[in-house]
């Protein structure tokens, strides 16, 4: 592509190729369908008392709107608009909540400080990296905050790495690198060559040896390359695109679906479900009132009487009835006072309060707890309890650390790796330095219970010890999850002290018939109490930071620690 071509696909002064505009209305199609539940997105409303046109907070445009219009709450053949601006103001995103619950799960388990490393060879680049240069955030907490939520909402947008200022306003001998989420929707074109998108007031070319920027003149309406950028905004020359896909599940159609794709199609019908129950609420599960037709016995059921009048031709007049408020009907009001016959009360009340069937109420109801379910089980947020078997729990189980398994692999082997390359790339022009990644492998979904659980089994059916120490290392790292302190004292422990991980009956036991001597005993009695010490005296911090072996050398001596390994299997 030459300049000239791009300036009039941003002008559009040409038409765009038939299959570029079909591929890039796919791609928003994905990224508006479940960014709609994501980003608990609301339909405006027009307020019947004023006329006004209402647009809540969660109102985003008029993209999501038209799926409101269109699909999620289309107008029903016989219903007025009256009816309909009711429903749309009653909507309200209940769809966000299982998808955000499932995002706190995957981005929890995934960027756990204890399951990942990223390291660079050049120690300037790796305290970039750890430092809040990614929208004011270090780079694992811009990919778990930022990056994660924009590829689940839009798997066909690009993660962008560019230079925050063009070269001409570079001040440091390394360059600083952003990264950028490139959204389906402000894609102008992407081939594997070229990519071009807007962002801001500005339209940017992206190639394989370039980065082009051109300003909007508001009052033309036009792109045009101002005199700073007339010789680009960076050459990177990188010999490639610094893009990299976000991804998702490969759709065989030619796109990428979202991970969160399989509870869409529930989503979607959830908020239709949920809005016909609202207004069945609304309009059949009130009580009402049936009266008994009576006539009143002051006009005989006519509303009105006569009464006397001088001044009139035959000397009377007909007025309204002021008994019955000229009804002709007995009223039913019940701070009046009616005498009615004895034997009208033995046949039945002159006032009746009826309340109706609610049984489709309580079948829409049902229905919406049923769609609900099927969201949840599509974002395996499936709650398991006691009534539950252990396999059917463990099948559970196995599927959600699957799909955080794919997403964490996806995101450390493609997204995060592309971006380390390219920002060293950036930053090192003669010499490109390395980097190690070592992505999670292991992902706590289990709770504190289901992993104590675990370890009571182990123990009862006397699993080695090094596999013990293991399944205990697991139960801290739930339990303590947030209390470093706590994680590393019980990794110096179980390092230390082979009795740590028997209970108080073993203990005893093997103390007992001599298999455990008293040194030995006295030696696992005394270690926690040994390091508490060591803790007051040299700092939690330091104790945090400092690598094991020198704790283990600055602990008080209490005997040789090699005659204190208790040989057990």
């Amino acid at each position: 592509m030459q300049i000239k071509q791009v300036l009039a696909i941003l002008n559009k002064d040409i038409q765009l190729p038939a299959n570029i505009t079909q591929t890039l209305q796919r791609w928003r199609d994905v990224y508006y369908g479940i960014s709609l539940h994501t980003t608990g997105a609301s339909p405006r409303f027009q307020d019947l008392s004023t006329g006004r046109m209402v647009k809540p907070a969660g109102y985003y445009g008029e993209e999501y709107q038209y799926l409101f219009d269109s699909f999620l709450l289309s107008r029903h053949p016989r219903e007025d608009s009256a009816t309909r601006n009711w429903r749309y103001s009653q909507y309200r995103p209940m769809t966000k909540a299982p998808f955000g619950q499932i995002t706190e799960v995957v981005t929890g388990a995934i960027f756990q400080s204890s399951n990942y490393s990223l390291q660079l060879v050049d120690e300037t680049d790796d305290a970039y990296i750890h430092n809040n240069n990614f929208s004011g955030q270090n780079i694992v907490e811009y990919f778990s905050n930022v990056g994660y939520k924009n590829m689940i909402e839009d798997p066909n947008g690009v993660f962008l790495r560019i230079p925050k200022q063009p070269f001409y306003e570079q001040t440091t001998d390394k360059v600083d690198v952003d990264i950028w989420f490139v959204h389906s929707k402000d894609m102008v074109w992407l081939t594997d060559t070229d990519l071009v998108f807007t962002r801001g007031d500005f339209a940017y070319w992206v190639n394989a040896q370039t980065i082009w920027r051109f300003a909007y003149n508001a009052q033309q309406r036009k792109y045009y390359l101002s005199k700073e950028d007339v010789q680009g905004y960076y050459a990177h020359m990188l010999g490639r695109l610094p893009i990299t896909v976000a991804g998702g599940e490969w759709n065989t159609q030619g796109y990428y679906d979202s991970f969160y794709s399989k509870a869409k199609a529930a989503a979607d019908d959830f908020v239709s479900a949920y809005s016909a129950a609202q207004l069945v609420d609304k309009e059949a599960s009130h009580p009402y009132i049936v009266e008994a037709a009576a006539d009143c016995v002051e006009c005989s059921g006519h509303g009105q009487v006569q009464i006397d009048c001088d001044s009139c031709p035959n000397g009377v007049e007909l007025v309204r009835c002021t008994v019955c408020g000229g009804s002709g009907q007995v009223s039913h009001n019940p701070g009046q006072h009616i005498i009615i016959p004895h034997e009208q009360m033995k046949d039945g009340t002159p006032i009746q309060i009826v309340n109706p069937d609610v049984a489709i109420n309580t079948h829409h109801r049902d229905v919406c707890q049923q769609v609900m379910q099927l969201i949840i089980e599509a974002l395996h947020l499936q709650k398991t309890d006691a009534a539950q078997s252990g396999v059917a729990k463990a099948i559970d189980q196995e599927r959600l650390y699957k799909f955080i398994s794919a997403i964490s692999n996806h995101l450390f082997d493609n997204i995060i790796t592309d971006t380390l390359r390219d920002i060293i790339a950036y930053r090192n022009i003669e010499q490109q330095n390395g980097f190690r990644i070592v992505k999670p492998t292991q992902f706590s979904i289990k709770t504190s219970a289901d992993l104590l659980a675990e370890y009571n089994e182990g123990a009862k059916a006397n699993l080695p010890t090094f596999i013990r120490k293991r399944m205990a290392m697991d139960y801290v790292q739930k339990q303590y999850s947030s209390d470093e302190l706590m994680k590393r004292k019980a990794q110096l422990i179980t390092e230390l002290d082979e009795l740590s991980i028997l209970s108080t009956t073993e203990i005893t036991d093997l103390h007992s018939t001599g298999i455990i001597s008293d040194a030995q005993l006295y030696y696992s009695r005394n270690l926690p109490v040994a390091i508490d010490e060591l803790i007051a005296e040299k700092g939690e911090y330091w104790f945090i930071n400092t690598a094991l072996k020198d704790i283990k050398a600055a602990l008080p001596a209490m005997g040789d620690e090699t005659l204190f390994r208790v040989g057990l299997n």
